[in-house]
């Protein structure tokens, strides 16, 4: 929407659905910056320590980089070891870099595991806290980038 300048995955995604992106962006617009299933609050990507719920900022939630970068800015330490709430469930950033999900204190569950990049899809199965994870089939960011090109 301009916004915020596009990460290159948007940039390619757009390409990708080429027509259809206005159709996507309309179908995205209508979609829960949260949810809370089975005992757990689930976010794209970040969440502010000791901010309720209602007054997180939008692009913390969905991991833009000025999310990100203000995060960085205004605390010590990352966001997940400063959470205090109930258990959350976290995609976007791939903390641990090696495939696997991070687990902080039984509290942060990351489950972004580099599929795009060819490492796991991975799920977290609730209301029992368990992994479900299964190789990818490709390094799907560098085929995109190399069929489609970089801006």
């Amino acid at each position: 929407e301009g916004r915020v300048r596009p990460a290159l995955s948007q940039v390619i995604a757009r390409r990708l659905l080429g027509e259809r992106y206005p159709d996507f962006l309309e179908f995205a617009r209508g979609l829960p910056l949260w949810a809370k299933p089975a005992g757990a609050l689930v976010v794209h990507g970040f969440f502010e320590p000791g901010v309720p719920l209602e007054g997180q900022r939008d692009t913390v939630l969905v991991g833009t980089l000025s999310g990100e970068h203000y995060l960085a800015k205004n605390y010590p330490r990352p966001w997940y070891e400063l959470y205090e709430g109930p258990p959350i469930v976290v995609g976007h950033r791939h903390y641990r870099g090696d495939g696997t999900p991070l687990v902080w204190q039984d509290r942060v569950y990351g489950i972004d595991t580099h599929c795009y990049a060819g490492k796991a899809l991975t799920a977290l199965i609730l209301p029992d806290f368990r992994f479900v994870s299964v190789p990818a089939r490709a390094n799907h960011w560098v085929d995109l980038q190399a069929s489609h090109g970089a801006e």
